[in-house]
């Protein structure tokens, strides 16, 4: 019995392994090719699996782009939470040591995710708000990173906090936008350093 235990154990570690691996791949391909592109084929393709392996775990298209948007959300939020943190288990939060968290954050993303997997989350976005279920997904994901900032903003002492923090997460957003899309702009006008973020947290602080 406990054999069988032990077997079935391993085969539902294995499934979990295989529907991860295959979400994970479904992200580089909206990245590289887009939605369009988001086949049982390509996927089964990309990771080297004999053809008819991502149909056997998701059977119809709706439910991969379900699971793949779960798996781009939830390792948002582990990632989110777990930078916010580290920057609230500080001492001392004050606007400086904020905008360079900030700042080091947006080129640490840049540069651990790089163009394919930025894309890749523009894709989701664009796929969940055609969906009830993952548009819900979306907006706690928008939620969450409000929330987070949120707290950021109490620690410096403004006024508003959630008015500020809402603020800022706009100004943000638009910074990860053109850090996908056209980031030679936010290169050439100086956007997205620490001085950048300071005078833009300092203009979130008056909200």
């Amino acid at each position: 019995m406990t054999g069988t235990l032990a077997l079935r154990a391993g085969q539902d570690r294995d499934r979990a392994d295989r529907r991860a691996a295959i979400a994970d791949a479904a992200i580089d391909i909206l990245g590289e090719q887009g939605s369009r592109g988001l086949t049982h084929r390509a996927i089964d393709k990309h990771l080297g699996y004999p053809e008819g392996t991502t149909s056997a775990y998701f059977r119809r298209r709706e439910d991969l782009v379900v699971v793949t948007i779960k798996a781009l959300f939830d390792a948002d939020f582990r990632r989110i939470n777990l930078l916010f943190d580290t920057l609230l288990a500080r001492e001392a939060v004050d606007l400086a040591s904020v905008a360079q968290w900030f700042a080091r954050m947006l080129a640490a993303v840049r540069q651990e995710q790089g163009p394919v997997r930025m894309l890749a989350r523009y894709e989701c976005f664009l796929m969940a708000k055609r969906n009830p279920d993952t548009d819900r997904l979306l907006r706690a994901s928008f939620d969450l990173r409000t929330e987070r900032t949120e707290e950021v903003f109490r620690r410096l002492g403004a006024a508003n906090a959630r008015r500020a923090a809402i603020q800022f997460e706009i100004l943000l957003r638009g910074a990860f936008f053109t850090a996908s899309f056209m980031p030679e702009i936010l290169d050439d006008g100086g956007a997205g350093d620490q001085a950048f973020f300071l005078r833009e947290i300092a203009a979130a602080m008056q909200a």
